[in-house]
């Protein structure tokens, strides 16, 4: 998501193509519809076809790319050694911060690890979306001269507080105006935590009968056989509704009374961001940046914390809608006062010029 902006929303003198290792994905018309061509490899997900990593430092070459931005470790790992061969600069782009074996697939680790040994050869830079991600991945082995930290933006024209926007997705889920909706988004994986935001449910529901709960993204939805078997075994049938991947988030974040964020590791949280943007209150576990973007708008907790977290959302949904409605004003003014996407964008700007124009090495 944060490629897509980053890519759409360059300032004048960058153009942008992307290429994809595998095929156009989910996000790929959005990028499209921005203007930005994308050439796919169309790889296999389980390994690197090296005959189409080959074609690389040609593609790179027919469209006269001055240097290339990495984005995750297979990318950072396979077209940045491509990048070398083709002589252009290369920068690297880390995205979490979490690096422990029990949140993570073998092969990432794995992958992490070799890029770590590459790091003060390959690239020329390596961007981290945080703080928390730059530490971790230093802690692991990343050396180079040039780290820097850009952390994800936010668009506030696209995210923002919308009382038709509100009532759409209420009436889609059958809620009226008396329930007070918490949500989750993000995609299944143990890092996110949903077992644990189910937890929270169940005690929070306890306490507010009038609380529903609503989670979206990829692999959230009734064919989770773990989701939907913590569901029933939780008492939460009637309360929970799994939505699947969505394409309408800012909708969703509009129609929410409270978001929370249950994760085990971050890197910089897009969905926290975009909750504060739409004037949610937010109660988030501090993972990755989560708490730096948070700060004193919401209620931060200790990742896995099941009963700390459910005390924190009890507190702020035993708060008057007038007074959560204040505290979300505050998380909107923090996210456009400190992370709003055309900074972020800006800050990619200033250092592919620097690093195109041999300014920076």
């Amino acid at each position: 998501m944060m490629l897509s902006r980053v890519v759409s929303s360059q300032s004048p003198g960058l153009r942008s193509s992307v290429i994809s290792l595998t095929g156009t994905g989910t996000l790929g018309g959005e990028v499209e519809r921005g203007g930005v061509r994308i050439y796919p490899l169309g790889m296999d997900r389980r390994w690197l076809d090296i005959h189409k990593l080959w074609q690389l430092p040609g593609l790179f070459k027919r469209l006269g790319a001055d240097l290339a931005q990495t984005w995750l470790y297979h990318s950072d790992l396979a077209a940045g050694l491509s990048a070398n061969r083709a002589k252009i600069p290369v920068v690297w782009n880390v995205r979490q911060s979490n690096l422990e074996r029990s949140l993570n697939k073998p092969s990432t680790l794995v992958l992490a690890r070799i890029c770590a040994a590459l790091s003060s050869r390959v690239p020329t830079a390596v961007v981290f979306c945080g703080d928390a991600a730059r530490r971790s991945h230093e802690r692991v082995g990343y050396r180079n001269a040039q780290h820097v930290v850009i952390p994800n933006g936010i668009d506030l024209k696209r995210f923002h507080p919308a009382e038709d926007r509100r009532e759409r997705v209420r009436r889609e889920l059958g809620m009226g105006s008396t329930h007070l909706l918490v949500g989750l988004v993000g995609r299944y994986h143990p890092q996110k935590g949903h077992a644990h935001f189910l937890e929270v449910a169940a005690r929070v529901a306890r306490e507010y009968p009038q609380s529903r709960f609503v989670l979206a993204g990829l692999g959230v939805d009734a064919s989770n056989a773990t989701l939907t078997q913590d569901i029933e075994r939780l008492g939460l049938r009637q309360r929970v509704c799994l939505l699947g991947e969505r394409f309408d988030i800012p909708d969703i974040m509009a129609a929410l009374d409270l978001y929370v964020s249950t994760s085990l590791g971050e890197g910089w949280p897009n969905v926290i961001g975009e909750a504060m943007a739409s004037e949610v209150p937010c109660v988030v576990t501090d993972a990755g940046d989560s708490a730096l973007v948070v700060g004193d708008t919401g209620v931060v907790v200790t990742p896995g914390d099941v009963a700390g977290c459910a005390d924190a959302c009890s507190k702020l949904l035993g708060l008057t809608a007038g007074e959560r409605k204040d505290l979300g004003r505050q998380a909107r003014r923090r996210i456009g006062e400190r992370f709003d996407i055309g900074d972020a964008v800006a800050r990619y700007g200033e250092l592919y010029r620097g690093l195109a124009s041999g300014h920076l090495n």
